[in-house]
């Protein structure tokens, strides 16, 4: 049988804000053993009561914040910057998928910026924002927003970190710790894309290039 703590912990070390809340004091024990409750009987396999799990987390919180904790790093090859951008999201039909893909044929030849996210009822392009109005003229669709200027910040990373869990959510959390809303985010396996009003770009890369080790 796993013992509470190891569940208890297992958990939080998994989980990288639950982790900085609880080694910086920040969180409502009550609420956290509220939300964590049900994962750790789960994992358990027992009926566990909350007031267990709360004198547990203040051993943990307490632990930890006996800890400095390592400067968290990764290793890239490039971390890059790329400005002038405009989000457009369209409904996702037949008509206006078949005017895109034919726009974005032209648009790959020219090799300009591209990011096209398909979801199940909608479609978001980024491109540069030159080229906003010949897509919007060759759509013939009123697009639900649009979103411009706007900027995209990329790291490409080693192929171990694809493995690690909780990585890209560790590298987004670090921007959302800054106030900074996220336009879009994309990704392939070993890049993460993350978009952002122009005005706030400056902020979000060196907030990203605090985190990159690339010696």
């Amino acid at each position: 049988m796993i013992a509470l703590s190891q569940v208890i912990r297992t958990l939080i070390d998994r989980n990288p804000l639950l982790r900085f809340g609880m080694h910086h004091g920040l969180l409502n024990l009550s609420k956290t053993a509220e939300f964590l409750h049900p994962m750790i009987e789960l994992r358990a396999k027992k009926e566990v009561s909350r007031g267990s799990i709360m004198m547990q987390l203040s051993r943990l919180s307490r632990d930890l914040q006996k800890i400095t904790p390592e400067k968290s790093s990764f290793r890239s090859d490039h971390l890059t910057l790329d400005a002038s951008l405009a989000a457009m999201t369209y409904d996702r039909t037949p008509a206006t998928t078949a005017a895109i893909n034919k726009v974005l044929a032209e648009i790959v030849e020219k090799d300009h910026f591209l990011t096209l996210n398909r979801g199940a009822h909608e479609l978001t392009l980024i491109v540069d924002s030159e080229l906003s109005e010949q897509i919007q003229e060759a759509v013939r669709t009123q697009p639900k927003n649009i979103t411009a200027p706007v900027a995209a910040i990329s790291i490409h990373f080693d192929e171990k970190y694809a493995e690690i869990p909780g990585f890209m959510y560790y590298v987004i959390q670090q921007i959302t710790l800054q106030g900074i809303n996220l336009v879009e985010v994309t990704s392939t396996y070993t890049e993460l894309t993350i978009f952002v009003a122009q005005k706030d770009a400056r902020l979000a890369f060196d907030t990203l290039y605090l985190l990159v080790d690339e010696n």
